[in-house]
């Protein structure tokens, strides 16, 4: 995702990154929680009901917020 976006809580993500333990493909969806406060590099979002911090990058906006 481009780092000018941006981002209100609550938005829903795909995550597109490198899968790590927990993610089920068939559910790639995150919800946006907020930005690190280090930058505009990592993310807090909610995945079934965990929270993480992922990379914008690897994460794109949904159909539903383009």
């Amino acid at each position: 995702m481009k780092k000018h976006v941006q981002l209100s809580e609550g938005q829903k993500l795909v995550f597109k990154g490198k899968v790590f333990d927990g993610f089920d493909s068939n559910d790639p969806y995150l919800v946006f929680l907020g930005y690190d406060s280090s930058g505009w590099n990592d993310l807090w979002v909610d995945y079934q009901g965990r929270k993480l911090m992922v990379r914008t990058e690897d994460v794109e906006l949904t159909e539903e917020n383009i």
